[in-house]
C-alpha cells in the first residue's frame, strides 16, 4: 500500500495507518507528490501496490485527482482510497470520480483498516 503526501509535514493519520499495516504485514511507503505529480507516479508505479491512499485537503484535491486519474489509466485495477477533510465535507467528489476514487472518511475514523484493505486485495 502507498500513501501519498503533499508535503513533508508529518501527517500523524498516514503515518498511523502505514505503521499499523506495518504490524499486520503489510508493505507500505509514504511518497511524497512533487509539484506537478509525475515523479510520484513514476515511484508508485515502481513500488507496484495494489491500493494507493491519500489524505485531501481542499487546496489539493484537483492535483491528487490528477494523479490519480493517470496512475488508473496506467494500472487499471489499483484501488484509490481517499480521505481527509475534503472528501468529508464533500462527499460528492466521489460522485464526480467514481471511476477514479473508492472513498473512504478517514476523517472520521476508519473502523478496521486491515480488514478493507484485505477486502480489497482480494
Amino acid at each position: 500500500m502507498a500513501f501519498i503526501q503533499q508535503d513533508y509535514q508529518t501527517q500523524h493519520g498516514i503515518m498511523s495507518l502505514s505503521a499499523f499495516l506495518k504490524e499486520k504485514g503489510f508493505i507500505t511507503d509514504v511518497l511524497i507528490m512533487d509539484y506537478d505529480g509525475d515523479s510520484v507516479i513514476d515511484n508508485i508505479l515502481r513500488f507496484n501496490p495494489d491500493i494507493i491512499a491519500g489524505s485531501v485537503m481542499t487546496a489539493g484535491v484537483k492535483r491528487d485527482l490528477d494523479v490519480y486519474k493517470k496512475l488508473k489509466a496506467k494500472r487499471p485495477n489499483l484501488f484509490v482510497i481517499m480521505g481527509g477533510t475534503h472528501p468529508t465535507f464533500h462527499p460528492e467528489v466521489l460522485e464526480q470520480n467514481i471511476s477514479v476514487v473508492l472513498i473512504f472518511y478517514l476523517t472520521v475514523g476508519l473502523q478496521n483498516p486491515e480488514k478493507y484493505c484485505l477486502i480489497l486485495i482480494r
